[in-house]
């Protein structure tokens, strides 16, 4: 599942489009996917930089 927020995230440039929309095309590609379970009591860190990441729900 990923989502962006569409309000706050607009390309400036056609090609900015072009390349927003194969951006979002990858990362519906299920073979590039991870799913993890995390059980209570884990614990992840990561660095918002260097990881795309979302979250289906609690």
């Amino acid at each position: 599942m990923w989502t962006r927020d569409k309000e706050n995230t607009t390309p400036l440039t056609e090609s900015a489009v072009a390349a927003l929309v194969m951006l979002e095309a990858q990362l519906q590609n299920e073979p590039l996917k991870q799913y993890v379970v995390y059980q209570p009591g884990d614990l992840l860190l990561i660095k918002n930089q260097r990881l795309l990441h979302s979250r289906e729900g609690f």
